[in-house]
């Protein structure tokens, strides 16, 4: 067993983490050296709220101490104390402390606290504040006048698996603090997932053709809702704790939303609570590529934009097989910190022109956003489509701007070194590099928006997902895991009720870009006969510029993206 100042585990539910942190205190409850016939040791049990505290954490306390409890109060503070007498004639005295800790206020109840160590049951509840202020409270037990040395003192935590955005995650995977140890426990089922060469079915049937030396409820098969294969996993621990065995997860699985089957059976990271995804339709192991993306060379790309107070944009291709393929991202992560002048010109254009420079060349970069780019704002009177086909580098004093022209003047090398140069002082837009930016769609309609990237989920091509994004878009990823949701009302009843719009915030932002990205290459993923040529003119006469040079522009574009993808070779 480890010894570090915090110890965490994270695994399914009923895996027995609970029991084995208390195993773990009175492990070191019955090492800590004896004072005057005494081995004694403070401890505190921390829970988010009073009625979980008592339901939970108290009666897993006294289901396994029993007995040994010579006192317990029931009402706040919660204490409790156990005793026994040891073969070599000293005493265990082992007193607990019970306490709920919710809000930022709850901190003065650690104020003068004096123990030996704490457990954090269900610490991804909490918030990280009460793991820090407890560091301070530790290794207080017992007291420096007894001139006992403390056998051991931390911290210890449990928790079923959280999202990848979540304190917890940060210690555990990205960054672990010096002297902490995380264990994950396994997963207390096996996982079946379809590919193009094999169902699910299939491979849990062979699975159970090659384990016939299993007991046979370890080989029992139960579907999701989602048509993945699951049976017991041999390495999942407390199996026999249970009164159903392996049985406990398996009949918790069909009709089970699948989130919780991946948190809480899998012990996967993912989207937890009651709102409901956006995008349900998504498969993170199907539509989020294993490696990093590259852009495909030849392959048009499309910038989606959200506008606002926290503007986003997703880079996306489609493969000449048809795949939408988001490969990056760029966003604020700051409500009002930045613009879309500011975004565009300080960081997309030197990303384009650093990355990107035989796509700027051949104009094979388009932009598509919010149809409400198209107000006027009440400070410069400017919508964000005119900021964002601005040209002050090639055509300073305004009129029509020749987009394409100003792409193939970066073929020279002395030109662009200079456009580059003046890019890096966030003097350059994208217009000045040639890429034209349009409302995607005539309307903000919610559902043609939706219905977009829905389409794209549930399609498959040879086999494969419609949709893929690279690991890279780390933030869209987490939207559409579930961070993008919906939020669901607080009301009595066996209903599940919801709000009517997707939260606002970080998440919301990015993935309506990608929405917007996936409208504007709805020929791709459509009938070309979906978007009528009076639709893209309503497009365009929104944009006040000329609308004939500009559909003109927009048909060659797309013209010559159909062009490099007839020529390129298959890339999936």
């Amino acid at each position: 067993m480890s010894d570090a100042i915090v110890k965490g585990i994270r695994g399914p539910e009923g895996s027995g983490k609970s029991v084995g942190c208390f195993m773990d205190m009175f492990k070191y409850a019955g090492a800590q050296l004896p004072y005057r016939g005494k081995r004694s040791t403070h401890w505190t049990v921390v829970r988010s709220t009073y009625p979980e505290l008592l339901t939970t954490s108290l009666r897993t306390f006294e289901e396994w101490f029993g007995s040994k409890i010579v006192r317990i109060t029931r009402q706040p503070p919660v204490e409790a104390e156990v005793m026994i007498d040891l073969p070599d004639k000293t005493i265990l005295d082992m007193k607990m402390l019970f306490l709920s800790l919710d809000v930022p206020n709850d901190v003065k109840k650690l104020k003068s606290l004096e123990t030996t160590g704490a457990f954090l049951n269900e610490a991804s509840e909490m918030g990280r504040w009460i793991l820090t202020r407890m560091l301070g409270r530790i290794a207080r037990w017992p007291p420096k006048r007894w001139n006992v040395p403390i056998v051991w003192s931390g911290i210890l935590m449990d928790t079923n698996s959280c999202e990848d955005d979540h304190w917890w995650y940060k210690y555990a995977e990205e960054k672990t603090p010096e002297g902490w140890k995380f264990f994950d426990q396994p997963a207390s089922l096996i996982k079946f997932q379809s590919d193009k060469q094999v169902s699910a079915y299939e491979k849990a049937q062979q699975y159970v053709a090659d384990h016939q030396y299993l007991p046979d409820d370890f080989l029992r098969i139960v579907e999701d809702m989602f048509g993945n294969q699951y049976v017991g996993n041999p390495e999942c621990e407390n199996y026999k704790g249970q009164q159903l065995g392996i049985n406990y997860w398996l009949n918790t699985i069909s009709g089970r939303p699948l989130k919780e089957i991946n948190t809480l059976v899998m012990n996967e990271y993912g989207p937890t609570g009651d709102d409901m995804p956006v995008y349900p339709e998504y498969q993170d192991g199907l539509h989020c590529a294993k490696e990093i993306l590259k852009p495909m060379q030849g392959i048009g790309i499309t910038l989606g934009f959200d506008f606002g107070n926290m503007p986003a944009c997703t880079f996306a291709q489609i493969s000449p097989r048809g795949q939408k393929v988001f490969f990056d991202e760029m966003y604020v992560e700051k409500h009002g910190s930045m613009g879309i002048r500011q975004l565009s010109r300080e960081h997309i254009v030197p990303y384009l022109l650093d990355n990107f420079l035989p796509w700027l060349i051949k104009g094979l970069i388009c932009g598509y956003g919010d149809p409400a780019g198209t107000q006027r704002a009440q400070t410069d009177e400017k919508t964000c489509y005119q900021i964002l086909r601005e040209c002050p580098i090639t055509n300073p004093t305004g009129g029509t701007s020749d987009f394409k022209a100003n792409g193939k003047l970066l073929a020279d090398p002395s030109y662009f070194a200079k456009i580059r140069e003046q890019a890096l002082k966030g003097y350059v837009s994208l217009g000045d590099i040639g890429v034209e930016s349009l409302p995607a769609c005539s309307n903000n309609a919610a559902e043609p928006r939706k219905d977009a990237i829905k389409k794209l989920l549930i399609m498959k091509i040879d086999g494969d997902p419609a949709f893929l994004l690279s690991p890279k878009c780390q933030l869209l990823r987490k939207g559409m895991r579930g961070k993008y949701r919906y939020k669901r009302v607080q009301v009595g009843g066996n209903d599940e009720r919801y709000v009517n719009q997707p939260v606002k915030d970080l998440y919301s932002h990015i993935c309506e870009s990608a929405e917007y990205n996936c409208m504007a290459a709805s020929y791709f993923a459509y009938d070309s006969t979906e978007e009528s040529e009076h639709i893209k003119q309503a497009k365009l006469d929104a944009l006040d510029t000329p609308s004939r040079s500009a559909s003109m522009e927009y048909a060659a574009i797309v013209d010559k993206i159909s062009q490099e993808q007839e020529a390129m070779e298959v890339w999936f």
